[in-house]
């Protein structure tokens, strides 16, 4: 095949390729990569407000467990989990030892209202540069924020 024939085809891919990053409306972004930023994975547990946008975001692979204060259905996703892991509870319980370990990088929990769609609240844990856990709470327009340090 002719070298300006390959340059083409070569430039129709890029032009393909790079059209479907920008049609992808920022609003619609997901944990494509453990690499993602806590900042950025805050700002958008906060915009979270359905289900809908709760699947687009963070993806079908979650756990249903219980609410084990309000006994209401909760989603539980385990981020960027080292291969084997699994922890077995069937209410919202973080495994702090997990984070403490990085067998996991963030646990989310998404807590739904009686009616089993409106959100009641978002949670976010994870382990920081110095091992302290942290744990965000996302209650309505309230965003509540505590330090859990194991290394004491």
């Amino acid at each position: 095949m002719p070298i300006k024939q390959l340059f083409i085809i070569a430039i129709l891919i890029s032009m393909i390729t790079m059209g479907k990053e920008i049609s992808q409306p920022p609003s619609e972004k997901t944990f494509s990569s453990c690499q993602t930023k806590i900042h950025e994975i805050k700002e958008q547990i906060n915009k979270i407000q359905n289900k809908k946008e709760s699947l687009s975001f963070l993806g079908k692979k979650y756990k249903e467990v219980v609410g084990e204060m309000s006994n209401n259905k909760v989603w539980r996703y385990d981020i960027c989990s080292v291969p084997g892991y699994q922890f077995s509870s069937e209410v919202d319980q973080v495994d702090l030892e997990g984070l403490f370990a990085k067998d996991v990088k963030q646990i989310i929990f998404i807590s739904f209202a009686e009616d089993n769609r409106t959100i009641q609240s978002k949670s976010l844990y994870y382990l920081d540069k110095n091992k302290n856990i942290h744990e965000m709470k996302f209650i309505a327009n309230e965003i509540y924020e505590n330090t859990i340090s194991l290394n004491e």
